[in-house]
Order: structure tokens, then C-alpha cells, then sequence
């Protein structure tokens, strides 16, 4: 699941807490957490991240 997921997700597990399984978005400041390794695979596959603005780009006011 970690292999499947790693191009967006940084995928690891902690031994001794609620949520084990733990995933954080490589692009965004997005983590998910998850008890059961399945539910985690589904919502990482499910997880569309927001579309975010290019600083780059600039409006202009009709004069």
C-alpha cells in the first residue's frame, strides 16, 4: 500500500498509538491517520488534494 501511494504520500507506521498508520501529503500539508490499514489505502486513493494558486499568475483591474 505505502509503494502504491508513495508519489503523493510519505506512508509510516507507529507502534503503541491509536492511529498507526499514518500518511502525510508530499505536496500539501495534509496528513490522515487511520486504526486500519485498508480504510487508509481507500481514502488515499479517494484524496484529491485542493487546487492551490500560483502566486506567479496576477489579476488585473480593467482600467
Amino acid at each position: 500500500m505505502a509503494e502504491r501511494h508513495a508519489g503523493r504520500w510519505e506512508v509510516t507506521y507507529r507502534t503503541g498509538n491509536a492511529a498507526p498508520y499514518r500518511a502525510r501529503h508530499r505536496a500539501v500539508e495534509i496528513s490522515l491517520a487511520s486504526d486500519d490499514v485498508d480504510a487508509l489505502d481507500c481514502a488515499l486513493a479517494a484524496f484529491e488534494p485542493p487546487p492551490s494558486a500560483r502566486p506567479y499568475v496576477l489579476c488585473r483591474q480593467a482600467a
